[in-house]
């Protein structure tokens, strides 16, 4: 319960359709002074337009000069490639290879001899560096570049090697690499406006629900017949996890169907299509991982996890498996995944070692280090641990990785960002928070704000932000600026009624009480349950009876909070143990307030409810 109502209060309204985001980086060079060839340009513009309908980022580059202007534009994919989940390479046009390495040719470089195209071309391993580092998530590299070498004639007779192709490059774990003819051989480039190669391969990607390894099985097929034999393409793979595919329109469209019924309540109509997922795609991970979410929204725990389970054997990336919070249209939160399902009924050490686990799949996922920190903080008291994990995620892992989770871990009714850096600063806030530590909470806050704000210019998480640095400037006691703050955070969400409790508090320590009772009055007539409402009666009831002018008024409020425990439906808000203590504290203050303005058969009433609680001492002492 602690742990809900802490979320409510986190500054996460952070929700999106999860989907995977895919970065392309294309190049095609024809305009060769030597060897000019017909087709890579026009090849590189189909690719492009291709990997664009498959909802590809693309950089397009085509007829680059020299090595300079080649290199900057593998850097600017370079640079990007963090942020996104799958990134495919498509090159058109000459390649050599040197000894054992192959070099990608500029156009307008000078290559007469093997040492021209060791400084004048371009490595392969200068795009395979962005690569390698990747190996938990889909990598493709395709060399569509074994075509003549027109520079042959005039190098070495002798070299261990000519220029027939490229050599085989074998693929870092979590990619796959693809050459348009097998190693040592070359490919034509076409007679008509593209290779016959790039051709089949567009078509193929287009296929929708046609596994990756099947697309090149199906080229290779096509290749060879056309050619009858002569040009054989040849791919390595080492990608890990399931079955990838390029075009699953129908698993994303279904998907974004469950959750869109999800997010509108319609959990039946959102079983039957998420039952269909899976009976259509039985070995995709997602359809289990919808099935789960919505047997938790039903209470269903074992069917859940059976799902849950399930979804992450087939895929141990299915990142909403393991925790998702969705964000619904009247803004409240829910948290599902196994992981919110090992919190809520299991010891908090299922939850450590399943988010172990992602990070085992994931090193760099800063929600997984969130989440574990907030299960060492609010479940298990252990602060030094959870700092120690929000510390790394902080520290260690590039923010430019943190976009790329917004995706995977939240879910929006509309359309809204996340701060996922603002998070984890918010979360070490919390961590310090009653540990005398108000200065930190400060900074990390007000850095936090200045996070927010750059991805959602008006943001509610701002406000709570606020309120945390002004509750920790009233703490030190620095009331004007605890008011100050506390200003900001109304601005931001007007409704919060323990926002206007704590200006409420700040005025009363400046020592105006009128406007202590303006936001007291404010609380009361704007609370959002009666729940709620009982707490902001407290609140008003402690400042009355504190005025010596304003006793009788602490009455009216005690009164009206036993009237709402006494309400037949009280049981739908406020359990038994809560609800008896609530009342016998507010028949003991409002029998203490009556007696002190000497209203005693008024005060004896209480003082009979309280000897039914087995508290008859007031009443002996009065009432006989």
């Amino acid at each position: 319960m602690l742990r809900y109502l802490i979320i409510l209060l986190l500054p996460l309204t952070l929700f999106s359709q999860t989907e995977e985001k895919r970065l392309a980086l294309v190049i095609g060079n024809s305009n060769y002074d030597k060897g000019p060839l017909n087709n890579p340009v026009n090849d590189a513009l189909l690719m492009a337009r291709t990997l664009d309908s498959l909802d590809f980022d693309v950089i397009l580059d085509t007829n680059i000069a020299n090595r300079g202007e080649f290199l900057k534009t593998i850097r600017e994919f370079g640079s990007k490639r963090s942020n996104y989940d799958v990134a495919f390479v498509y090159y058109a046009g000459h390649g050599i290879q040197v000894g054992a390495e192959n070099f990608l040719l500029p156009t307008k470089e000078n290559f007469k001899t093997e040492y021209d195209v060791m400084d004048n071309g371009v490595s392969v391993q200068n795009i395979m560096r962005y690569l390698t580092g990747m190996t938990n998530q889909v990598n493709i590299l395709v060399l569509d570049a074994c075509r003549d070498n027109p520079f042959e004639g005039n190098w070495n007779k002798t070299r261990s090697l000519k220029g027939g192709g490229l050599a085989k490059i074998p693929p870092p774990t979590g990619s796959l690499i693809a050459f348009s003819t097998d190693a040592g051989n070359t490919a034509a480039d076409g007679d008509g406006e593209n290779s016959i190669y790039c051709q089949s391969l567009c078509k193929n990607m287009m296929l929708e629900n046609t596994s990756l390894d099947q697309v090149f099985r199906n080229v290779r097929s096509e290749v060879l017949k056309i050619t009858n034999g002569n040009q054989r393409p040849v791919e390595s793979s080492q990608l890990t996890g399931s079955v990838y595919y390029l075009n699953q329109a129908s698993i994303i469209k279904l998907s974004h169907e469950i959750n869109n019924l999800m997010l509108d309540g319609k959990l039946k109509e959102a079983m039957e299509l998420a039952n269909f997922l899976v009976f259509k795609f039985p070995d995709n991970s997602k359809g289990y991982a919808k099935k789960g979410h919505l047997f938790s929204l039903q209470n269903n725990i074992t069917d859940a996890v059976k799902n849950y389970k399930k979804s992450l054997d087939l895929n141990p990336l299915e990142y909403e498996a393991y925790w998702l919070q969705v964000f619904n249209s009247s803004d409240g939160i829910t948290e599902l995944g196994l992981e919110s399902i090992y919190n809520d009924h299991y010891e908090p050490q299922f939850s450590i070692d399943l988010l172990q686990k992602l990070i085992q799949q994931d090193k760099y996922n800063p929600c997984a280090y969130q989440e574990i920190a907030r299960v060492y903080n609010w479940q298990m008291d252990d602060p030094q641990n959870a700092l120690s994990y929000l510390s790394f995620a902080l520290d260690s892992i590039p923010k430019e990785n943190y976009n790329k989770y917004k995706d995977h871990h939240y879910l929006f009714h509309n359309n809204k960002n996340v701060a996922i850096i603002a998070s984890l600063l918010v979360n070490v806030a919390y961590v310090l928070d009653g540990r005398d530590r108000e200065n930190d909470i400060i900074l990390y806050c007000k850095q936090a704000i200045k996070y927010e704000l750059e991805e959602n210019s008006k943001s509610k998480n701002v406000g709570w932000m606020y309120n945390m640095i002004s509750d920790a400037y009233f703490s030190i006691g620095d009331y004007q600026k605890s008011l100050k703050n506390i200003n900001l955070a109304i601005e931001n969400i007007s409704s919060e009624s323990i926002f206007y409790q704590r200006r409420a508090n700040c005025y009363l320590k400046l020592g105006n009480k009128d406007e202590a009772e303006k936001d007291f009055n404010s609380c009361v007539n704007n609370s959002a349950s009666l729940y709620i409402k009982i707490n902001n009666l407290l609140q008003r009831a402690a400042f009355y009876q504190e005025d010596i002018n304003l006793p009788m008024k602490s009455i009216f409020d005690f009164t009206e909070i036993i009237n709402i425990l006494n309400l037949d439906n009280s049981d739908d808000f406020i359990n038994t143990d809560d609800k008896e203590m609530l009342l016998y504290f507010a028949f003991k203050a409002r029998s203490s307030v009556l007696l002190s303005l000497n209203f005693i058969n008024e005060a004896c009433e209480d003082f009979k409810k309280l000897c039914e609680i087995d508290e008859c001492e007031m009443f002996n002492k009065n009432c006989k």
